[in-house]
């Protein structure tokens, strides 16, 4: 796992704070993490660090940006994230949880990637 994620190891190789490739790339790593729970239980054995809650406090952190940045997006892109926000848009009270879900599948799909491979 070091070799295929050196930067999760090693702060020297991650970007600058607030670097969007850098940040995009570590939530792409960790999303894989936090959806293969043998990668994830080894992580911490190796690292002993608590990856899912300070991944969801980062989450949480940066939603209202997120947010923004998907809404902002054009083209057949910006359509799949409206139909992914639409559940947010129904509901001023929307939960943490589905909140964090709805992001979560943006980010995967804003990526390229399909939120399909990545379960729910």
């Amino acid at each position: 796992m070091k070799d295929r994620w050196p930067a999760l190891f090693d702060p020297s190789q991650k970007g600058q704070p607030g670097d969007r490739t850098s940040d995009l790339l570590a939530v792409r790593h960790v999303h894989y993490l936090l959806h293969h729970r043998a990668a994830l239980s080894k992580f911490q054995r190796t690292t002993t660090v608590h990856l899912e809650p300070n991944f969801m406090s980062a989450l949480d952190h940066h939603t209202p940006k997120l947010l923004t940045l998907f809404h902002a997006k054009g083209g057949a892109l910006g359509r799949r994230l409206e139909n992914r926000m639409e559940p947010l848009q129904e509901s001023v009270y929307s939960s943490v949880e589905r909140t964090r879900e709805v992001v979560l599948q943006c980010l995967v799909e804003y990526l390229g990637e399909h939120v399909e491979h990545f379960g729910h």
